[in-house]
């Protein structure tokens, strides 16, 4: 009897820091279409991105599609976990906390010459 409880205590311990590793929740991210980044299934190269960066820690990324302003309330509600493509204004920085930009993008006009 004194062999089994010192053979399961020692199993025990094998165990005991895979057991002791906290398991996360899937991070879930969401933002409207916007081809290339975001296609509408949720996959593009914002997905990728950012799915590989926490996929390296171990940690999976699950991508919605919402129109944006519902995207904005399901953060605001805790109903997603972060917007990875939203340009910070100090408006926006009052509520959201924002990671230093991983990709630059600038806008511009483009028309016809005449």
């Amino acid at each position: 009897m004194i062999r089994l409880i010192i053979a399961l205590l020692l199993v025990g311990r094998c165990f005991s820091p895979v057991l002791a590793q906290p398991q996360a929740t899937p991070l879930v991210g969401a933002h409207s279409q916007w081809p290339p980044y975001v296609m509408k299934d949720g996959t593009g190269l914002t997905d990728e991105l950012v799915g590989a960066v926490f996929a390296d820690q171990g940690i999976e990324f699950n991508m919605q599609v919402a129109p944006f302003s519902r995207a904005i309330r399901m953060l605001e509600q805790t109903k997603i976990d972060l917007i990875p493509a939203l340009w910070g204004t100090a408006q926006r920085a009052e509520t959201i906390l924002f990671s230093d930009p991983y990709f630059d993008n600038q806008l511009s006009v483009i028309t016809k010459i005449r």
